[in-house]
């Protein structure tokens, strides 16, 4: 079958080639006046082009009804099924009608549908697939910040401060006892910024009298990141709980006979 005769007798067709190949579909656009036509395609970097694709393909083929769908799921998501971690399907266009036959098939196959607006939101939709843990970089800086900021802190006290007011070299401590220290206070810290967005959330709906209205951007983003933040507080958990156990066994190891150990 030729590319003619299909675009003719289809009503949708995907589009699954890279942008670097739309040109051929010129030749085809009086077969795709009033067609749907469903972008998948996806760069390799972000602001590759100054425009996104769908964008491109909408502008190449101005009487085809062109959706933004299908980009950020995986083959394996296509071959096996939507599972818990993947049943989302973004996608966006100019037409209702055509998203809504797009919303249609994704719901036939098990995904749920999440519409994004008109076609200008095709360019946040293609850098969904560059992205590396978006719902983790607020918990990771916070992490880093403070665990930065308790270390030094305490590698001023308990280190450098010591050895200019008493002469005594403690900086062995650093790299397990200094550490040990810090997990915790790290821990204890974000797991009390996991439960306090909940209770300012539920003072501000008491508050409003209703449930129903949204919460600031802030609380929002604060809210969507607990889950990231009680992981990382279990992480450092864990790894003072591992401390706490290898430093008495550096110490029976490594101090002289009759000498103190200094667990803290």
């Amino acid at each position: 079958m030729s590319h003619e005769i299909a675009a003719r007798s289809a009503s949708l067709v995907f589009v699954c080639v890279h942008r670097e190949h739309y040109e051929f579909l010129e030749t085809l656009a009086p077969h795709l006046k009033g067609k749907v036509l469903v972008d998948v395609s996806n760069n390799l970097k972000k602001n590759m082009y100054p425009e996104a694709n769908a964008e491109f393909l909408q502008r190449l083929i101005p009487r085809a009804h062109v959706v933004k769908a299908f980009n950020t799921l995986s083959a394996w998501a296509l071959q096996n099924g939507p599972s818990d971690a993947n049943r989302q399907v973004y996608l966006c266009g100019n037409s209702p009608e055509a998203k809504q036959a797009v919303a249609e098939i994704a719901t036939k196959l098990g995904f749920s549908v999440q519409d994004r607006g008109s076609l200008s939101a095709a360019r946040e939709l293609e850098d969904f697939p560059l992205q590396l843990f978006p719902e983790w970089r607020l918990p990771m800086r916070l992490t880093i910040g403070l665990t930065a900021f308790f270390f030094f802190y305490l590698l001023v006290r308990d280190v450098i401060f010591t050895y200019v007011d008493q002469g005594k070299d403690n900086s062995f401590r650093i790299m397990v006892s200094l550490a040990n220290k810090v997990f915790p206070i790290v821990s204890l810290i974000l797991l009390s910024l996991c439960y306090l967005p909940g209770v300012i959330a539920a003072f501000l709906q008491l508050y409003r009298g209703t449930k129903y209205k949204r919460f600031p951007d802030w609380l929002d983003r604060w809210m969507l990141c607990r889950k990231q933040l009680g992981l990382i507080a279990l992480a450092l958990a864990s790894l003072h709980v591992l401390y706490t156990l290898i430093i008495p066994i550096r110490s029976e190891y490594g101090s002289s006979p009759g000498a103190t150990a200094d667990y803290l």
